[in-house]
């Protein structure tokens, strides 16, 4: 199994940083709620989960809401995990993806990248006008991705996202599949997102916020309520790159 083979090859995950928690959990008066979630499966138990998953196989959403004011994009923080496709034995968890038509895939227990992976995140303008997600791993998260994607062709990434929005509300979701086309080696996975630009950007923000927090990248001095800002600026995306080859573009039946 990949699982197996991290081990064997040395790459460990370090421990959770307890600064980057007091530093959240201070920072942001939500983010209780955002942490309280581990992703909604079917078919089995999240790792860490103190409880059984739901029966049910639908995405569970907070049902309380917040009023407070609007949160700005610098007071956002995001949660994101790559859990591997995996055999289906029957008991194992399952990814709900696709809102619009769902798909349970097969994932490993534990994720293999997570957000203090992330070294940055944009949105990347297409050429037919939509947006796809773009998310740079540091030095830890390009090997945890390399040695992840070697022997997984043709195997998805379900990718599990949580957020603040506007209100102070967290938002949880799988929000991706991207199918692995080859060994990814810089660390880097580019993939449409089940969300609008709207909830993508805010994921966006709070992915960075991050990332600067850890100090896994500089603070952003450019305009700190618009990300998407810079990222307009980039070339819009090749789809004969390979790059583009890891968008998920094919995971509906």
């Amino acid at each position: 199994m990949i699982a197996n083979s991290r081990m064997t090859m040395g790459l460990h995950r370090r421990p959770i940083n307890l600064f980057f928690l007091a530093v959240l959990v201070a920072g942001c008066s939500g983010l209780s709620a955002l942490w309280a979630a581990d992703p909604p499966v079917a078919g089995g138990k999240p790792a860490g989960a103190p409880a059984p998953a739901p029966s049910t196989n639908a995405v569970s959403s907070p049902s309380t809401k917040k009023d407070s004011k609007p949160k700005k994009a610098s007071d956002r923080y995001s949660v994101i995990r790559y859990h591997l496709e995996t055999t289906d034995d029957g008991n194992g968890p399952k990814a709900e993806v696709l809102r619009s038509r769902p798909q349970l895939i097969p994932i490993e227990k534990m994720p293999f990248f997570d957000e203090r992976d992330v070294a940055a995140a944009d949105l990347i303008e297409t050429p037919d006008g939509g947006f796809i997600l773009q998310v740079e791993g540091t030095t830890h998260g390009r090997n945890a991705m390399e040695m992840a994607t070697v022997s997984a062709n043709g195997r998805r990434v379900a990718i599990y996202a949580q957020w603040m929005t506007d209100t102070d509300t967290p938002e949880i979701r799988w929000i991706a599949a991207p199918m692995v086309r080859g060994t990814v080696r810089n660390g880097t996975l580019r993939f449409s997102v089940d969300c609008d630009r709207s909830e993508a950007q805010m994921l966006v923000d709070g992915l960075n916020n991050v990332a600067v927090k850890l100090k896994n990248r500089p603070k952003i001095k450019s305009d700190p309520d618009s990300t998407v800002k810079g990222a307009s600026k980039k070339s819009p995306v090749n789809s004969k790159s390979g790059a583009a080859d890891l968008i998920n573009q094919n995971t509906r039946p």
